[in-house]
């Protein structure tokens, strides 16, 4: 039997290259959590750095979105899963 998930977001893109990306990608897993939905990050080409610790801090568009970095902490601590497509 396969897994499904309600929400879907895949990155490609690293921090510098484009933060927005990023951040809406997370902020919309975040969003379906509180919906009780289910949710999943796919990191994949440059995004797979993303997986590395600390590698958010910087990520901050401003208002009215959160920081990257606090999205994926509260994220991970709701159980929504993200997946990175290579080793790093």
């Amino acid at each position: 039997m396969a897994n499904t998930t309600d929400f879907v977001g895949t990155l490609f893109d690293n921090s510098e290259s484009n933060p927005s990306k990023i951040t809406l990608a997370f902020t919309m897993a975040g969003v379906a959590l509180k919906k009780s939905h289910s949710a999943t990050v796919i990191l994949m080409v440059d995004a797979v750095h993303l997986a590395k610790p600390n590698a958010l801090d910087n990520v901050d568009i401003g208002d009215p979105f959160e920081p990257a970095g606090e999205l994926l902490e509260a994220l991970s601590k709701k159980v929504a899963k993200y997946w990175s497509a290579a080793l790093v």
